[in-house]
């Protein structure tokens, strides 16, 4: 179909060529799963860009995931993913050319912005956040994708229009099912990991699911899930794996 079209496209027409002939790097943003950010600017037309570069050495099968998703994206659901413009490669790492958001993650802005006791956050700017959230949340379950570390972190914010966007970033840990097939990787971020990855159960969307409520929670109090039990890595995987999600409303 189309998506495999596209994606035997990319894997085949990888840029080998000097990245930094046709981009400037400049400083530091973030650092994603198995990567680091930088802010670049192409040099002909100087379009802010954001650059990933990922080592080889950790992460060279994540990459190939990696390229793979964001074709599946591009083609079927662009509007809820940051864009991925071009992919370079040399012989230490793997460069993705992102689309640069100015205003930054979900928490940056929402720190910065917004209060949950805002009257325009809680009726208008809230829900559509949560709407588009979940809506890219499902796309991508319904496709065969797991990104597995949801996060405020991992999403990025867009004004256009006069509305707020959501975009889903870093797919390093994430990974295309194939179905009826279930995997058991430990991965993610330890507050927003799911029960099934911090026991090492079988899994399939479900840390997608989990994570998708934990970001909303997030996207409610302004603050992050189980905060305030954070003592230990081992006390906060045994909350987590025991878990009373009733609690957890009855904050909200």
């Amino acid at each position: 179909d189309k998506a495999n079209l596209l994606l035997s496209l990319i894997l085949t027409n990888i840029n080998h060529q000097d990245i930094h002939r046709d981009y400037v790097f400049g400083k530091e943003i973030n650092k994603g799963s198995f990567g680091i950010i930088y802010l670049g600017q192409d040099r002909i037309t100087k379009q802010k860009v954001a650059i990933k570069r990922i080592s080889k050495e950790i992460l060279h099968n994540g990459a190939i995931w990696e390229k793979e998703i964001f074709t599946i994206i591009q083609v079927k659901q662009p509007e809820y993913f940051v864009k991925c413009i071009r992919i370079y490669e040399d012989l230490a790492h793997v460069y993705l050319i992102y689309e640069y958001l100015e205003h930054g993650t979900l928490r940056m802005y929402l720190k910065e912005h917004y209060s949950n006791t805002s009257s325009d956050y809680t009726k208008r700017i809230l829900p559509s956040l949560i709407k588009q959230l979940v809506s890219a949340v499902y796309f991508m379950n319904t496709n065969g994708i797991i990104h597995r570390d949801l996060k405020p972190d991992n999403l990025l914010m867009n004004y256009s229009n006069g509305n707020y966007e959501i975009k889903v970033t870093d797919f390093g840990l994430g990974k295309i099912l194939s179905p009826n097939e279930y995997t058991s990787e430990p991965f993610g971020s330890l507050v927003y990991s799911a029960p099934e990855i911090l026991k090492m159960d079988a899994y399939t969307y479900e840390p997608d699911v989990w994570g998708t409520g934990m970001i909303v929670y997030f996207i409610l109090l302004n603050d992050d899930p189980f905060i305030h039990f954070m003592k230990t890595s081992n006390e906060i995987k045994k909350i987590i794996c025991n878990v009373d999600c009733r609690s957890l409303l009855y904050q909200v």
